[in-house]
């Protein structure tokens, strides 16, 4: 049976901390003319005050796009580019982490935030890619 050891795996097996989303560099300047993950992106994955504005902005803009491209291009495009929601819902446990919800700890922030991060930038490379000739 084949078991993963990615370096998270070891960590959080071997109690260490461990912060998956701090080497995350947006690659600004590149592809979108305003893409979603940038420096205010990042600020999500923090543990102060401004992580709760950010995360809500992050959602709006997040809704704003996906809008956006149903009326362009359909839902169903929407639907594929943005994985079915699963980026506003990871961007909504970010939210309610910071607003200080029962039961979610930092753990919850950092898969949360680091899914959204890893579909949220697949989701400008595609866009890049198949829908170029609209204005994101």
């Amino acid at each position: 049976m084949f078991v993963e050891t990615s370096p998270a795996m070891v960590a959080i097996c071997s109690g260490m901390d461990y912060y998956p989303m701090t080497d995350i560099v947006p690659d600004e300047g590149a592809g979108m003319k305003n893409p979603i993950v940038d420096h205010r992106w990042a600020k999500i994955s923090e543990l102060d005050s401004h992580a709760l504005a950010a995360a809500r902005e992050k959602l709006s803009e997040v809704e704003a796009l996906e809008q956006k491209i149903s009326l362009t291009d359909g839902l169903d495009a929407a639907d594929n580019i943005l994985v079915h929601g699963a980026i506003k819902h990871a961007l909504k446990r970010c939210i309610e982490f910071h607003e200080g919800a029962p039961g979610l700890t930092t753990l919850d922030l950092y898969i949360n935030y680091g899914f959204a991060t890893q579909k949220a930038m697949a989701a400008e490379r595609t866009i890049d890619i198949e829908l170029d000739d609209i204005d994101l």
